[in-house]
């Protein structure tokens, strides 16, 4: 699914990331542009759990709070896209 010059690019990253190149081998670009945007955010000190979805989650307390949409459901949107679409994710990166 990636040219030579897209895995070239990525066996380069990856290590700097402290990412394991053959285990993003399953999954689609898109997930693999994911999980770089994360721990490049990592790397500089931000965390998802000091995010302002889980300040509002701290803040309601025993109120309910209802989702406009899940996580799974942000995920099946980005995944299931046409192969270049998928690709063109790690090309962002």
């Amino acid at each position: 699914m990636l040219n030579e010059t897209r895995r070239n690019r990525l066996s380069c990253l990856l290590p700097q990331l402290n990412i394991n190149y053959e285990s993003l081998g399953r999954f689609k670009p898109s997930l693999v542009a994911m999980q770089i945007s994360r721990a490049r955010l990592n790397s500089l000190g931000y965390y998802a759990n000091w995010g302002m979805e889980q300040q509002f989650l701290r803040r309601a307390g025993r109120r309910e709070v209802l989702e406009l949409e899940s996580a799974e459901e942000q995920l099946l949107l980005i995944a299931n896209t046409t192969v270049d679409v998928n690709s063109s994710y790690l090309t962002k990166v």
